[in-house]
């Protein structure tokens, strides 16, 4: 393994698998634009780092670097000064500031969570364990707590 050790970020939704091939278990998905460490490769795959613990493995096409990420941002930054952005119905927009007051309430929020138990010995017989848990989340993907 390469070791990697930066900010990635996904370009889209994407499966964590087990192992680094596509008929690998899936442990996890993480939502599109979600940064991650990548701690490291193997051929096409990186290794998933999320708040210090390595969660599994995601192809490299589906991810980019954070200073990729970063230009692309750049890149695609519009001068509003140059658009016409007056509230019409071309547009569907609306003046905010032409409201009183917006209504307000309270919601509750609901979720599910489970531990998760990995235990993983090398071939010299050392043995790491790892206790994790992970959330679903609104758009019913799960994440690392």
């Amino acid at each position: 393994m390469k070791l990697i050790n930066q900010p990635y970020v996904t370009r889209s939704t994407l499966n964590v698998r087990s192992a680094p091939n596509m008929n690998a278990d899936k442990v996890g998905s993480l939502p599109g634009n979600t940064q991650f460490t990548a701690v490291g490769s193997t051929g096409d795959w990186i290794l998933v780092g999320r708040k210090g613990v390595t969660v599994g493995y995601v192809h490299k096409d589906y991810v980019m670097t954070q200073s990729d990420a970063d230009t692309r941002k750049r890149l695609a930054a519009v001068r509003f000064d140059d658009m016409n952005v007056s509230a019409s119905k071309e547009t569907e927009a609306f003046d905010l500031g032409s409201i009183s007051s917006l209504p307000s309430g309270k919601t509750a929020a609901e979720t599910t969570c489970r531990p998760l138990s990995v235990s993983l010995e090398a071939n010299g017989g050392t043995t790491e364990k790892q206790e994790n848990t992970f959330c679903r989340q609104a758009n019913d993907t799960w994440e690392l707590i």
